[in-house]
């Protein structure tokens, strides 16, 4: 099927579609989704933005064209789906997009999509709070905090699932753990801050300080 130039298409007036809402975070990438039919084949896409019509990203002709300067670099569009991505994701980067879609049988749709961009959430904070050797048996206690009030606070462990700790939230965003384990291991754990939208992990790898002195001295004596 060989279609005749857009300019001579036969006037179809587009069909409004849905509006929908879509959140990413700076420095993150983001789809915002064309809510094409499935069933179309497409001819031709325009991701546009303001309300005269800035055209940022077009399929047509078999071709992907990227039009706008602030986004330089940073767009990518399926031309299958007309899915737009928006890479490394700016605070200006955060308005309505409007997608125009064009089927093969000449079909249109206008769909828009309002993008809100926020900062990402800050890592939490993990510092040691106590650490000791009783008969040897290595205790530790953890403390996470994070930036902001009402986070909720997280403890996991890596690969100890058999490690008995103990953990609680001290404040609106402090929580503390509490572990104890044999000497001659190294104990993993993350801190994760989430405020139900977004989410930030810390690690920290601790073990009983002096501990490796401890055990040297003791295979001195043993071979002696």
């Amino acid at each position: 099927l060989t279609l005749p130039p857009l300019c001579h298409l036969p006037h179809v007036p587009a069909v409004e579609g849905c509006e929908t809402r879509v959140t990413g975070y700076i420095g993150q990438s983001v789809i915002l989704k064309s809510g094409v039919d499935p069933s179309w084949k497409l001819e031709r896409v325009q991701w546009s933005i303001y309300t005269n019509t800035t055209y940022i990203a077009i399929f047509e002709n078999g071709k992907v064209e990227t039009r706008s300067s602030r986004y330089k670099g940073r767009l990518s569009l399926n031309e299958s789906s007309g899915d737009l991505e928006i890479k490394e994701l700016k605070a200006d980067d955060g308005m309505r997009y409007t997608v125009s879609l064009l089927s093969t049988t000449y079909k249109q749709q206008d769909n828009h999509i309002s993008l809100t961009v926020l900062e990402q959430l800050r890592k939490p904070d993990i510092v040691v709070l106590y650490e000791t050797l009783v008969k040897e048996d290595c205790i530790i206690a953890l403390k996470c905090s994070s930036s902001k009030n009402n986070n909720i606070l997280s403890w996991t462990p890596a690969n100890e699932s058999s490690l008995p700790f103990v953990s609680g939230k001290i404040s609106s965003n402090v929580s503390e753990l509490w572990m104890h384990f044999t000497p001659n291991r190294k104990v993993t754990f993350t801190c994760t801050a989430t405020d139900g939208q977004r989410s930030a992990s810390e690690q920290i790898t601790v073990q009983c300080q002096g501990m490796c002195v401890i055990l040297f001295i003791r295979s001195v004596l043993y071979h002696k």
